[in-house]
């Protein structure tokens, strides 16, 4: 059952890729894109060696921002529409990105080889979250870092994205900051902490907060 709704979900953004580019992308300020860029630089740290995946990376957004700071950044989604964009994004930057199709449940990532996981925007959608993150943390590698770029505030609106059929199986559907750091402490992750941050706007909603969940892989 579980692939037959990925497949209805990696559709469903096949055909609004552009639509959602548009929307959720094309409306930030050059304030906007600095706010980012000083937030991940924060989280990720000074060393630009380090091997870096966006997953859900969508049209692009985190991975292309990652990229022009200098890390060494993929990017990682279901629907190959949506690569599609964050593709010609990344073209038009003049920067060398891959981008692989493929979902975060299972990925094409070989064990211990990842520093950082980001994603941004990701968690209300994952339908098995224990699961998913157990997968993340075979990814990374020791000490290795998951950063989770979220909103919270008021609830989201019935039907927001997927069918209602499909939104009521998803466990993390405006879930409160408290649960997801707590979903991440039970999947394994140590240092677990929800840091507000303050500079970030969600364009469309003044209403809701931005927050970076994270944690990080134990070290033995």
């Amino acid at each position: 059952m579980e692939s037959g709704i990925l497949e209805t979900v990696a559709e469903r953004w096949n055909t609004h890729a552009e639509k959602y580019d548009t929307t959720h992308h094309g409306n930030n300020t050059e304030e906007d894109i600095s706010n980012w860029k000083e937030v991940l630089e924060a989280q990720m740290g000074d060393d630009r060696r380090v091997e870096v995946l966006d997953v859900g990376a969508g049209t692009g957004f985190l991975t292309l921002l990652i990229s022009e700071l200098g890390y060494r950044c993929r990017g990682l989604d279901i629907s190959g529409g949506m690569l599609d964009v964050a593709r010609q994004h990344a073209r038009e930057r003049g920067l060398a990105i891959e981008f692989i199709q493929g979902a975060v449940e299972s990925m094409p990532i070989s064990d211990n080889s990842l520093d950082v996981i980001a994603n941004r925007s990701l968690m209300w959608t994952l339908l098995t979250p224990d699961t998913i993150l157990k997968e993340w943390l075979r990814a990374l590698k020791p000490g290795g870092k998951l950063l989770c770029f979220c909103t919270a505030g008021k609830g989201m609106p019935e039907g927001h994205h997927y069918s209602q059929e499909i939104e009521d199986m998803l466990p993390l559907k405006g879930a409160s900051v408290e649960k997801l750091t707590s979903v991440l402490s039970e999947a394994g992750f140590i240092d677990v902490e929800a840091v507000h941050l303050e500079k970030i706007r969600n364009a469309h909603d003044d209403e809701k907060t931005w927050y970076a969940i994270k944690g990080k892989k134990c070290i033995y």
